[in-house]
């Protein structure tokens, strides 16, 4: 990366209930390599101390010290310590939102996002650490790379911190990444511009990221992976399951992620593509996906969704050609889903 710009980094902590884990969580933020950050955390109305600790988190950041040892007097026979402050005071910027009802994990991420000003933009959950390398390195590929998300491999911990397994992740292509399971982890940093084309995190999906990456990608984000581990993703025993994985989310996590890699979510996404190079206004797509519902498993009967299209193209566009199966929107979506 070019040592002359560094663009802000946000980088958005959800938390709810993990009072217990969030001060390592932020050390792991404050202490990055990279010289621009903002920290948002956003407190999902946690019935434990979480309130209570960021307040001290937030004293301890801007007034706590720290010392050294650093030269030896030998008339006095004593060692002078050096004292500094123990987190970096320049190049880092820490506020707190607090929900005051608990709105779930897809409104906490969007509430930050919302509030982030970084033109680069991540999230971490506030049990997990990331590697001091993450955000320098993540940003050094989106910039050598000329794309849009970065993202790396990971660690799986337990409670105590303790490295269970390596969780490595396959290059980039739709493929690799959507369309079998979702394999783009929870290192990542991205473009915060991409959600102005793409939306927001979706409160009615459990695998937000998945969706939310996912439609990332369907809209033409380039996309990197970097080969090393830059993060450690914690796994709890049951009674510390929170949010997205408390046993009671489990279940309509696992109904809804198939969802989103299978059937007839990706063609439909597919056609929206299609449509919407077309068809900027989204009135003029409504009425086309409506005759997609009669899609099943086989195929496609898009004879009238064809016909509708042929008919409102504006000029200059040849006549349609939809995708049929996942294998065709997955290489629509490969190709860029050329208009």
């Amino acid at each position: 990366m070019n040592n002359t710009r560094f663009p802000l980094i946000s980088v958005i902590v959800p938390t709810y209930n993990q009072a217990a884990y969030l001060p390592i969580c932020l050390d792991s933020v404050m202490f990055q390599e990279y010289p621009r950050i903002e920290i948002v955390v956003v407190n999902d109305c946690s019935p434990d101390n979480t309130t209570e600790v960021m307040k001290q988190y937030l004293t301890a950041y801007k007034e706590e010290t720290v010392s050294y040892a650093c030269n030896y007097d030998q008339a006095s026979e004593t060692v002078e310590r050096c004292e500094h402050f123990r987190f970096p005071q320049e190049g880092r910027t820490l506020k707190l939102i607090e929900h005051r009802q608990n709105r779930g994990l897809s409104h906490a991420l969007n509430t930050g996002m919302e509030q982030a000003t970084g033109e680069l933009v991540t999230f971490i959950a506030s049990d997990d650490l990331l590697l001091p390398s993450m955000l320098t390195e993540l940003a050094q590929a989106i910039v050598e790379n000329e794309a849009d998300f970065a993202y790396a491999d990971m660690h799986i911990v337990d409670d105590a911190g303790r490295i269970l397994r390596r969780f490595s992740l396959p290059d980039y292509s739709f493929e690799n990444s959507f369309c079998h399971w979702y394999l783009l982890g929870i290192c990542k940093l991205y473009k915060k511009q991409l959600h102005a084309v793409s939306g927001w995190y979706d409160p009615d999906i459990l695998p937000q990221d998945h969706d939310m990456y996912q439609r990332f990608a369907e809209d033409g984000a380039r996309m990197v992976h970097v080969p090393k581990v830059l993060a450690n993703a914690r796994i709890h025993d049951k009674d510390r399951q929170v949010h997205n994985h408390s046993p009671a989310a489990w279940s309509k996590l696992y109904q809804q992620a198939p969802s989103l890699f299978s059937g007839p979510a990706p063609m439909r996404r597919a056609w929206t593509k299609t449509l919407r190079n077309r068809f900027p206004s989204v009135q003029g797509i409504a009425p086309c996906l409506k005759l997609c519902s009669d899609f099943t498993g086989s195929g496609l009967h898009c004879t009238g969704i064809k016909a509708w299209l042929d008919a409102r193209s504006p000029p200059g566009y040849g006549k349609v050609s939809l995708p049929r199966t996942r294998d065709d929107a997955v290489q629509s979506q490969e190709a860029g889903f050329p208009s």
